[in-house]
């Protein structure tokens, strides 16, 4: 998908949605410009900048994917997003690395490119919960308190589990530019399983239908 074809996905998500959703869209994609320019007087290396600002975003960008599979599931608009918004964040990354003051250089690219596939991982865990909850707020209040409850419970027992599974602690190597083999398993158990049951649980609603 190229970045236009990602805006333009962007652009009609925008449209066809209702004003809180685009309201969230817009916030969503100010977050990590806004975030990066707090940063700048702290004179931050590339990777300390990567962390707060796409961190912020990760936390909103999930809440748009719970939006647009309400009723019928758009993931298309709900990947564009994410990668729009990534995007972004990392342009606002660069970016703040580039003011005169700030000597730690440019951004490396495994940085950059971990920044996106953050980005990616959260909307598809938050299209996951929107999928299998149908209330709106509790799918968002999963969104944020099973993932971060379970990272601290396994941070606190099993630190071994808790660096393959689940999104924060993966999401931290990412965004330091290493990507391992952590990924698949936390892709595979917060990504995938969850939005095929989802959708498994919504086509078998919908064939009860009278």
């Amino acid at each position: 998908m190229t970045l236009q074809g990602m805006t333009s996905r962007t652009l009609a998500a925008l449209r066809d949605t209702d004003r809180p959703l685009r309201i969230l869209l817009a916030v969503t994609l100010l977050a990590g410009p806004l975030t990066a320019a707090l940063l700048i007087p702290t004179a931050p290396t590339p990777t300390e900048v990567a962390l707060p600002v796409h961190g912020i975003v990760s936390v909103l960008v999930p809440f748009t994917g719970i939006l647009l599979v309400r009723g019928r599931p758009r993931f298309g608009a709900a990947v564009a997003v994410a990668l729009v918004a990534g995007v972004v964040a990392d342009l606002a990354c660069v970016a703040v690395a580039a003011v005169p003051h700030v000597d730690a250089g440019s951004a490396g690219s495994g940085v950059l490119a971990g920044g996106l596939i953050v980005q990616l991982v959260s909307q598809g865990v938050g299209t996951g919960f929107g999928l299998l909850l149908r209330r709106v707020w509790v799918a968002v209040l999963a969104d944020v308190v099973v993932p971060l409850g379970l990272w601290a419970l396994l941070g606190a027992v099993a630190p071994a589990v808790q660096a393959w599974t689940t999104p924060f602690a993966v999401a931290s190597r990412l965004l330091v530019g290493e990507i391992g083999p952590q990924l698949v398993v936390m892709v595979l158990i917060w990504v995938v399983l969850p939005n095929l049951l989802g959708l498994r649980i919504r086509h078998l609603q919908v064939r009860k239908r009278p």
